[in-house]
């Protein structure tokens, strides 16, 4: 019997508010009760400006917080990358990571000049930006 593979999903957005809100810890505290409750992992990068967030689990449940996402007031301009499918979670550790992050350093992980890179280097990419930058004792709620 083959594992039963996760699904991965990995968006940009732009915040409605600036950074240091507590919109974010909000917005956190959410997303980790429904995260744990749909079996989800995943991580929350935060600029000044933007949201970079990438989210696991099996398809279903992930299509279904997507939606929400999606319909969320508290960010717009909403770039999705195709989900992809994983053998393991990443970001296992965390129900939701986050961790506050340069906005050059985002735009170098998931672009390419303009263009998005693939999905598979985006997530490879912040999951090495995550684990040297952040720890799950660094979580600030």
């Amino acid at each position: 019997m083959a594992p039963k593979m996760i699904t991965q999903a990995f968006y940009v957005s732009v915040s409605t508010f600036f950074d240091n809100n507590v919109v974010d810890f909000e917005i956190l505290e959410q997303s980790r009760r429904n995260n744990a409750l749909a079996n989800l992992t995943g991580f929350l990068f935060r600029t000044k400006s933007h949201y970079f967030q990438i989210l696991e689990g099996h398809a279903p449940d992930l299509k279904n917080v997507m939606n929400t996402i999606r319909n969320d007031s508290r960010h717009y301009q909403i770039q999705e990358w195709e989900m992809q499918q994983a053998e393991e979670r990443v970001f296992s550790q965390w129900s939701m990571g986050y961790g506050k992050t340069p906005q050059e350093d985002m735009i170098a992980a998931a672009f390419l000049h303009t263009a998005p890179k693939p999905i598979g280097e985006v997530i490879h990419n912040l999951k090495s930006m995550a684990h040297q930058r952040f720890s799950v004792s660094d979580d600030p709620l």
